[in-house]
């Protein structure tokens, strides 16, 4: 296969998938959540045409609020470490995100439209792209794409995996319902999923 028609191929098929749909925004009072979608909308790291589901990420006032009890903290302070931590895990996320749409796996169909050369070159990229930036555990994310057999089992291995490795930030990443939406496989469009402060 010639040198970058697997990067060509990927392109065309994202050009496909710009204009999706994208979730409105819940209707909420508490300023917190213009906050976040602030800086998620206007950070340097948001990856192009990246879904908008990150704004469901949390229920803030929960969270504040177990915060408050948790460590004895007044609204404001409790309030303020909550932005910075989540914060902090979302560019964790949008990196992975980011990983994930270099690599350009559409698991429903890649076995049945992509050569064994095209997906072994695509595997090489990935390792490529994730070598020296993260660990082990993104490698075998790429093990488990290789032999999935059911993308639903592949989904929930990988991310639960992967919330592992973020729980130091004080928050449940992505379960299998998000990581489905990275992969464009289609949810109902009134799902928004359990998100909770570990």
């Amino acid at each position: 296969m010639a040198k970058g028609s697997f990067r060509k191929k990927m392109r065309r098929e994202r050009q496909q998938h710009q204009h999706q749909p994208i979730p409105p925004m819940p209707d909420l009072d508490d300023p917190i959540y213009d906050k976040l979608d602030e800086l998620y909308r206007n950070h340097k790291d948001r990856p192009p045409n990246a879904p908008e589901f990150f704004i469901f990420l949390v229920d803030g006032h929960n969270c504040i609020h177990k915060l408050m009890a948790k460590e004895q903290l007044e609204w404001e302070d409790a309030r303020n470490k909550f932005l910075r931590d989540i914060v902090d895990y979302r560019l964790m996320m949008w990196n992975y995100y980011q990983l994930m749409v270099e690599f350009k796996i559409y698991l429903d169909d890649y076995k049945s439209r992509w050569s064994s050369q095209e997906f072994e070159e695509g595997v090489t990229l990935f390792n490529s792209a994730v070598s020296g930036r993260r660990d082990a555990a993104d490698i075998e994310i790429v093990e488990m794409v290789r032999l999935a057999v059911n993308p639903a089992e592949l989904v929930v291995a990988s991310s639960d995996r992967y919330c592992r490795q973020v729980e130091h930030y004080g928050a449940k990443l992505f379960k299998a319902d998000v990581f489905l939406q990275m992969l464009r496989i289609q949810l109902p469009p009134d799902y928004i999923g359990d998100y909770h402060f570990a």
